[in-house]
């Protein structure tokens, strides 16, 4: 018993120093992240995120040309698979093929809620934006739950003025939806998708005959 012990403090004892060395000159890292927070200028900073935000347009946002008259019509939402969809087992390995490519399917089939109504509008029309204004005092069902998606326009002065989130319309949205003009409302009709455009021109002269 001795003898391990004679061993263990044989094996901790210092053997001296060997080699130069050197103090550490390096400023510890949280000390240094203090420092550079002190010195950062809050409110300046602020001011450059929020003008960031409010310039943001996303790269791939969507411009649509204004309708000259209404109409609808009807997207079918049915996708075919362009390649296949792996099985995947508890264990992360590829076990065979889940769905094949070629294998067509109708999302919509799988949703148990309907998506929300989409309301896609030039934000840079004054026309336009009182159409909306007046569409979300109606009573319609299908604006119970919306999205409201914008061509042009400034998104933050947008949800200002509607009193309402607005987004920009994208790419691969307009592509899949099949959208062509503003003003777009798009809804669920069964398993289909329905598109009501609304024609502002249309309706200013209609108004006029109207009067007349």
């Amino acid at each position: 018993m001795l003898g391990i012990v004679m061993s263990v403090m044989l094996a901790v004892t210092p053997l001296g120093t060997y080699g130069n060395t050197y103090s550490i000159k390096e400023k510890d890292a949280i000390v240094e992240i203090e420092e550079k927070i002190k010195k950062a200028d809050a409110e300046k900073i602020r001011k450059e995120l929020e003008t960031k935000m409010r310039n943001y347009k996303p790269s791939d946002m969507v411009s649509l040309p204004e309708a000259s008259k209404s109409f609808s019509y009807l997207v079918d939402m049915t996708y075919t698979l362009d390649t296949d969809i792996p099985r995947v087992g508890g264990d992360g390995k590829v076990q065979g093929i889940l769905y094949p490519k070629g294998y067509t399917f109708n999302p919509l089939d799988y949703m148990p809620t309907d998506p929300p109504t989409l309301v896609i509008f030039n934000g840079d029309s004054p026309k336009e934006k009182e159409w909306v204004k007046r569409k979300l005092k109606e009573n319609d069902p299908r604006m119970k739950n919306f999205m409201l998606l914008a061509t042009k326009g400034d998104f933050i002065k947008l949800a200002d003025e509607l009193k309402r989130p607005v987004f920009y319309l994208k790419e691969i949205m307009a592509e899949k939806l099949q959208l062509k003009n503003t003003i777009s409302v798009v809804y669920r009709e069964k398993n289909m998708i329905r598109v009501d455009v609304h024609s502002v021109k249309t309706q200013a002269n209609q108004a006029k005959s109207g009067n007349n």
